[in-house]
């Protein structure tokens, strides 16, 4: 004479099941890959990222051998926890809440992927997830997905990626910037050896010019030491020399005189 309601709230128990040849329709694992392998993820929007999972996790499902369990019924709710499921190119972990009452749903189930190759090491095994959260009731489930976590790493690594690239960027720009100083140090340097060159050159030059026009000045001074007083008219030149006027009124006997006898005459 009980009631539905009394018999679910009262009943208590435990067992197992086994689901073969189970899947679960768009819920593809191969999403992971396909989302990895889409170049331009750094332009796209928290939005579009979201959708483009969203979108890939669609197209296909998750197929699976067999996926087996343990129950537990208390409390008038139907309890399976920890139920895993191995597929070909990935793995499902979740479990599910059953109200015996109003056969009302709740539960949550985590996909992940098997092996996952990203060349760009965007997105990451660790982070490469979805969750499919389970709610309505057990004749008209509801199914909503979260894939914020994997859309958080991705764009986490697309930030470190960024930040990679911008040291990258200023490692070069500081090694052109120390080079730059190293070239204009070693042309200041030229131009200040340059410089020197030059004043040594015309201190070498003036020095030169100095010495010549002291010289020049010690030749004419000695020139003019040895001017006429000293002059030699000896030569051609004393040759050419007309001879002395004496105004003709020089006696010729001055030059000329008679013979004078040196002893006195003889008696």
């Amino acid at each position: 004479g009980s009631s539905f309601d009394e018999f679910a709230a009262s009943a208590v128990g435990e067992g197992s099941f086994v689901l073969s040849n189970a899947q679960v329709s768009q819920f593809d694992p191969e999403a992971f890959a396909r989302v990895a392998a889409v170049s331009g993820l750094k332009q796209l929007e928290r939005v579009e990222l979201v959708k483009l999972i969203r979108d890939n996790l669609a197209r296909g499902s998750f197929v699976t051998d067999g996926i087996s369990g343990t129950f537990r019924i208390a409390g008038g709710s139907l309890r399976a926890n920890n139920v895993a499921a191995q597929g070909q190119s990935g793995q499902l972990l979740g479990g599910v809440h059953i109200n015996l009452t109003d056969l009302g749903l709740r539960g949550s189930w985590l996909l992940t992927p098997g092996e996952l190759e990203d060349p760009a090491g965007i997105v990451e095994q660790r982070t490469a997830q979805a969750i499919a959260l389970l709610g309505g009731t057990l004749l008209a489930p509801r199914v909503e997905l979260d894939v914020e976590q994997m859309a958080d790493g991705v764009q986490m690594r697309l930030l470190e990626q960024e930040l990679a690239d911008l040291e990258v960027l200023r490692g070069e720009q500081q090694a052109r910037s120390r080079q730059l100083a190293l070239e204009r140090q070693r042309l200041m340097e030229l131009d200040a050896q340059r410089a020197a060159e030059e004043a040594a050159r015309q201190e070498a030059q003036r020095k030169v010019e100095l010495a010549a026009a002291r010289n020049g000045a010690d030749a004419s001074g000695e020139l003019d030491v040895a001017g006429p007083a000293g002059a030699d008219i000896s030569g051609a030149e004393a040759q050419d020399a007309p001879p002395l006027d004496l105004g003709g009124n020089l006696d010729p006997s001055l030059f000329n005189p008679a013979p004078q006898d040196l002893l006195p005459p003889f008696n």
